[in-house]
Formats: C-alpha cells, structure tokens, sequence
C-alpha cells in the first residue's frame, strides 16, 4: 500500500523548527534606578526591545568587567592584611641588607660628624686656653 502525501504536509517538514524565546527582565529599583526607569518609560512598546538588545551589545563589544563581589573584596582584604603584617619584617630586612653591603655609607656619615665634633672641641679648647692665660690668680 503506498501512501500520498499531500502538499501542504511537504511543507511541514521541511520548514525548520519554530524557535523557542528566552524572556529576559529584571527588576528595578524606584530610587537606585530611576534613570534607568526614566528611560525605559519614554520609551515606546516597540522601541524597548530593540533598545535593549542594543545596550546589551554595546556593553558586550566594550568587555565591561563583571561586578566586584564579596570573595574579591575578601581576597583584596587578606591580601593587605598580609602585607601589612609582614612590612616591619621587611623593613628590618632591607635595612640590614643595605648596612651589610655598603657599610661606607654609615662610616662616611660617622666620620663627618667626628671630624666636625673634633673641630669644634678644639675651638672651645684654644678659647679656654686664652681665657685662662687672661686670669690673674
């Protein structure tokens, strides 16, 4: 027995699979939000879902970083934490590390104030010596 197929079931079958639609929405808030309210009720019936497909795109093309969340707060924070722990450590590290390596820095700053407090002592030694040659005992 063969069976006829009819014209209009030919056409069933080789139209493609009706697509499925994906609502998208959010809600928003009257204070927080009221530009974005503002603007999407000047808006026509129409015009929204057009217009909203484009500030999609453009936000997509522009590689706009995903908020903040509350792990990378955390994470930044224990960072911190960490490096300020180990800072007087550190410190105390590169100080002995530049004393070490280049101790003529620490000797040329003491040898200038010597020889500062050695030309000084010698002044009020040569005063001293006149003011005692002066006296009559």
């Amino acid at each position: 027995m063969v069976r006829k197929v009819s014209a209009t079931h030919r056409k069933q079958a080789t139209r493609p699979a009706k697509a499925s639609k994906v609502s998208i929405g959010f809600r928003a808030h009257p204070v927080r939000d009221a530009d974005l309210v503002e603007w999407w009720t000047a808006l026509t019936t129409g015009e929204r879902s057009t217009a909203l497909r484009q500030v999609m795109r453009i936000g997509l093309a522009q590689n706009i970083p995903p908020t903040v969340t509350i792990t990378d707060i955390s994470a930044d924070t224990a960072w911190i934490r960490n490096a300020l722990t180990d800072l007087p450590s550190y410190l105390e590290r590169l100080i002995t590390q530049v004393a070490t390596t280049h101790p003529n820095i620490a000797e040329a700053g003491n040898t200038a104030a010597q020889t500062q407090t050695a030309q000084v002592a010698d002044e009020v030694l040569d005063l001293r010596r006149s003011r005692l040659g002066k006296t009559d005992w």
